[in-house]
Parts: C-alpha cells; structure tokens; sequence
C-alpha cells in the first residue's frame, strides 16, 4: 500500500517540508511509444545529463534566484545566515521505494504473469484474471479464466518461482517441494455476457477502473528519476545474483532513494543530488557485514547511480538491520497487487485502480 507523508519540521517561523513516498518495484514500466511528436526534448538525454550537486540549476542560475515560493509544497527554510543554508531554502527531499522481482509480493505478481502469459501464447482469446498468494512453502493462485488452451497450471506456476530464484527452503521457497494449490473457475457468465456480443459496437466492459499517467523529462524513460533509480538498483540487485557477481545474495530485496530536489526558473523542481540511498538485500548465512556493504556499494550503487549526483554528503545505509538471512515468502506473506506505486511513478503521481 502507497503513503505520501508530508513531514513538517518547524524551526521559529520557518519550516522544512519533506515529502516521502513508499513505492516497490515492479515489471511495469513506461516508455516514448505512442507519444510520437510529443516526447520532450529532454527524453534524448541521459540521466548521466542530470544537473550536478554544485549548485547550479540546469538553466544555469544559482538556486538563491530562482522562485521556490511558486511551486506548490515545495518550501523549505531553515533560519541561517551561510549561503548553504540560504540555498537549501529552495530545496525538497523526495524518496521512491522499489524492490527487487522476487519480493514476496512481486513473485506473487510474476506468478500472476506467467499464467496470463502461458494462456494468451496458445488462446489470444483468453480472459484471465489470476491472483496468486504465497507463505512459506505454499503458492495459491485463484482467479478466473476463460480460455480455449490446455495448460498445466502447476508447472507454469514451479517454472515461475524456480526464474525467481526461489530453490531452496532456505531461501524462503523451493519450487520443487513447495505446495502449490489452483483454484481457478471460469468467467461469470453474469460478467461474460456484457462482452459477448456479436457486433463490435455492441460490447460492452467486464468491469471499469481509473487510470493516471503522464511523462516528464527527469529521465529518457520519461519517468521521475528517484523511481528509475529506485528501479534500477533493485534491478541491479537481482541480476548480480543471477549471474553469480556476489554469491552470497540471495532473491528477497528493497531498496530506497531520496533525491534533493531544487528549482528550474519557471518553478519546476529539478533533481540536484542524492541525498540518501538504502539497500536492503537477503544473504546467506556466513557472509559479513562489512563484506555486504562493501559489496553492494561496487557493484549494486556504483553501476547504477551517476557518480555526479554523489558527493560527500550522501548517505548511505546498507542493510541497516543488520540481517537479513531470512526472506522471501517465509518472512513476509506475498500477494499480488500490492506494490503499485513501483509499477507506476514511485509515489510522484496518483495511480489508477477499480
């Protein structure tokens, strides 16, 4: 479930506004396709072309002159006299949240995948609707499917828990002795018959829902850059287990990235540096500390982050616990759906349901 928090700290007449989202990490993500002429400019950019933490504004002038007071919730002053401190009066912090494709809710959400995909490969016809659920040695999926395809449900379901790395009971799951339970039914003919119609023009919706969207230019994935990076290091996380970089890690993982954020000349908020990162990744059992932070620092951040958005002020906190030997489904029940923000804009927007 997504919160925006509005923390406001006050100091005299003053305020500091920090606005923290919780988002996850999903397998949607947005794209230029479709928008034709009305893709920014800036989406041909690079994020390595996101402005630097000197200072300076992309426009090229100084945050001291530009109008923080016109964008809404975005003011920020801490009483000082230092040109740091006056500068950080135009600032925000914005947070986006991800985490990796084997989260417990985001196996559920692969799972859930694998089978809409396994129908619609033999029966483009085939009406799906399937949550998963799964705990600790089990994985339900129920649902409703109307389909032409013969499909073994429970072997497309094993072969999307063994992709997700899930193969041994230590790991949280191991698809080779994990239960796996089916309770799918076809599609109510209440429901099937309002889309059953003979004539195009005649059909109707199985259900509505609301949907948001938009594009911006923080990043050539159109999205806002504390998502993409959010995104990507979760990303990162799970291809450095998949290819054997960092043996010691394990499916389960989040991760966390909060940007500070200053103001364009028309008032726009425009990413300036990292303020803070956190990566919390499951490991194995013998592996130290001090090995995961360095570890995740060489090859999970610095691949990942523009080494410009860095400076020696960045926090970093990796697995802050301290341990995290036990994940996946055995620590946290997963269910599908429950991490939308990850697969819209890491909290900077509204997102759709029904």
């Amino acid at each position: 479930h997504a919160t925006i928090t509005h923390i406001q700290l006050r100091a005299g007449d003053s305020s500091l506004l920090i606005m923290s989202t919780t988002a996850s990490v999903g397998t949607a993500s947005a794209s230029g396709e479709g928008g034709g002429d009305a893709t920014p400019p800036s989406a041909t950019a690079s994020i390595a072309d996101i402005p630097m933490s000197d200072g300076a504004l992309p426009d090229g002038t100084s945050p001291d002159n530009n109008p923080a007071s016109s964008s809404p919730g975005a003011s920020a002053t801490v009483p000082s006299s230092s040109a740091e401190d006056d500068s950080a009066a135009s600032t925000f912090l914005f947070a986006s949240e991800s985490v990796t494709e084997s989260h417990p809710d985001k196996l559920c959400d692969v799972v859930s995948d694998a089978v809409v995909d396994a129908c619609l490969t033999l029966d483009p016809a085939s009406r799906v609707a399937c949550e998963t659920v799964c705990k600790t040695g089990v994985v339900i999926v129920l649902g409703e499917i109307t389909t032409s395809a013969s499909i073994n449900y429970e072997q497309v379901i094993r072969d999307a828990v063994r992709d997700a790395g899930y193969d041994d009971p230590a790991k949280g799951l191991d698809y080779k002795t994990c239960n796996v339970i089916v309770a799918l039914e076809e599609q109510s003919p209440d429901i099937a018959q309002c889309v059953d119609a003979a004539k195009a023009e005649d059909v109707g919706a199985g259900d509505s829902c609301v949907a948001f969207g938009y594009a911006c230019g923080e990043t050539p994935e159109l999205m806002p850059l504390s998502h993409v990076l959010a995104t990507k290091l979760s990303a990162r996380l799970a291809q450095v287990r998949k290819d054997g970089t960092l043996d010691w890690i394990r499916p389960d993982g989040k991760t966390q990235i909060t940007l500070e954020y200053g103001h364009g000349e028309d008032g726009a908020p425009v990413p300036r540096r990292v303020h803070s990162i956190i990566i919390s990744a499951q490991h194995s059992e013998e592996v130290s500390n001090d090995k995961i932070a360095a570890d995740l620092m060489e090859h999970v951040v610095k691949p990942v982050v523009p080494e410009k958005l860095l400076d020696d002020r960045t926090l970093y906190h990796m697995n802050p616990s301290g341990r995290f030997v036990i994940g996946g489904p055995h620590s946290d029940a997963g269910l599908t759906g429950r991490k939308p923000v990850v697969d819209t804009y890491g909290g900077g927007g509204s997102y759709g349901g029904g």
